[in-house]
């Protein structure tokens, strides 16, 4: 099913019901990340440890991503969605009873896995059920969706706290109240065939510049959730200071990602893209002046925060076009595995970054991979990719 076989009713009333999963979805990876790693700091679990349980969700992602578009195929939609929650709200459930590093890795895992599934599922759905014409609105609405859900996730912990079996219960009942919308799309989600091509190779064949945008968001926005307070720390913030830091840094992921997904419809999607490449490059490189300047910090955080989700938007507004029909399944996969890549390698890069040049080493490692990507849309130009 596409946009074309539903009415503007029927499709209005199908992208509503995915809609409110993808927000809960962007919750849980907000959630789970920091809550788990604060519960395991204060086991005295090592360090080393902490960091590889955090890459268990991650490299589920990976694992699970080339399996989804079989998965939805086999299941349907809706049933595939309907099983990723239920998976989801029952490894959540396991984490407290279970409250030990090496119980985790496989819980983490199947978390993971199914959140995966969830967020990947929902992609295909929004690409297949939406018009040519008003693509780059949904996705924008989309993302900021998932972008809200990301932000509320740390909020939540501070709202319910982090002992016991309250957090772990108010985001298993988030997801499984999340499952209830889905009913009102019964015979309006589309159908998805696992045979149409458009895998990781396909994409970086014919469309490179697109998983190019996914890794820069993955890298970039992972790169400041982590290490962002690290930076503020050590050029003399205090704790409240830097958290508010990343609280401005993700209101801008989410509050720009409609009009940006807006303007990917309605001008050079290239030209937009370097716009986003500069903005990526100018704000972590006025960081650190801006630092003492308190009105100009929220801005610069908030435009470059926007900026960099920017990417995931416009990649996945071109995604939908260039990929049609049944290819976009398993296209859609790759462009989720992809940030997922770059979710885990960017901190490793600009981490390694700060340690060799405390503390600036960290802007300049932001700036950079804005820097490469700047190049490599050049190249590509040059080289004659299409512009979508």
């Amino acid at each position: 099913m596409t946009a074309s076989a539903l009415s503007a009713v029927e499709r209005r009333r199908s992208l509503a019901a995915v809609m409110s999963c993808v927000g809960v979805s962007g919750l849980c990876f907000g959630l789970t990340s920091p809550l788990l790693t604060l519960l395991l700091e204060r086991q005295g679990v090592d360090a080393v440890l902490i960091g590889l349980s955090a890459a268990t969700s991650s490299l589920a992602v990976l694992f699970i991503g080339p399996l989804v578009p079989a998965l939805v195929a086999r299941l349907g939609t809706l049933g595939a969605l309907y099983s990723a929650l239920a998976v989801a709200v029952a490894a959540l459930l396991m984490l407290p009873l279970f409250p030990n590093v090496y119980a985790w890795f496989p819980i983490r895992f199947v978390l993971g896995a199914a959140i995966a599934v969830q967020w990947i599922a929902s992609e295909i759905w929004v690409n297949r059920i939406s018009t040519e014409e008003g693509r780059g609105t949904t996705v924008g609405i989309y993302s900021m969706l998932f972008a809200v859900g990301f932000a509320i996730g740390p909020l939540l912990i501070v709202a319910v706290g982090s002992v016991g079996w309250a957090p772990f219960l108010v985001a298993a009942a988030l997801l499984a109240v999340s499952a209830l919308p889905l009913t009102a799309a019964r015979g309006l989600a589309p159908r998805i065939s696992a045979r149409g091509g458009g895998g990781l190779l396909t994409v970086a064949k014919h469309a490179p510049l697109l998983l190019v945008c996914a890794w820069t968001c993955g890298a970039v926005v992972m790169s400041v959730v982590a290490l962002l307070p690290i930076y503020g720390l050590r050029s003399g913030l205090d704790e409240d200071a830097v958290v508010a830091m990343v609280s401005v840094f993700l209101i801008g992921n989410a509050a720009l990602q409609i009009p940006i997904g807006w303007l990917s419809a309605r001008m050079p999607r290239r030209s937009l893209l370097a716009g986003l490449a500069v903005l990526g490059i100018v704000g972590p490189l006025l960081l650190a002046p801006a630092l003492a300047s308190g009105f100009t910090l929220w801005i610069l955080l908030f435009l470059w925060g926007g900026a960099v989700v920017g990417f995931y938007t416009v990649g996945l507004v071109a995604l939908g076009e260039r990929f049609p029909g049944s290819q976009i399944a398993a296209a859609n996969a790759a462009f989720v595995m992809v940030f997922e890549f770059g979710s885990v390698t960017g901190p490793a890069l600009t981490g390694a970054a700060l340690a060799a040049w405390t503390p600036h080493g960290f802007v300049v490692a932001l700036a950079g991979i804005c820097v490469f990507f700047l190049a490599l849309l050049a190249f590509l130009r040059r080289a004659g990719e299409p512009e979508g």
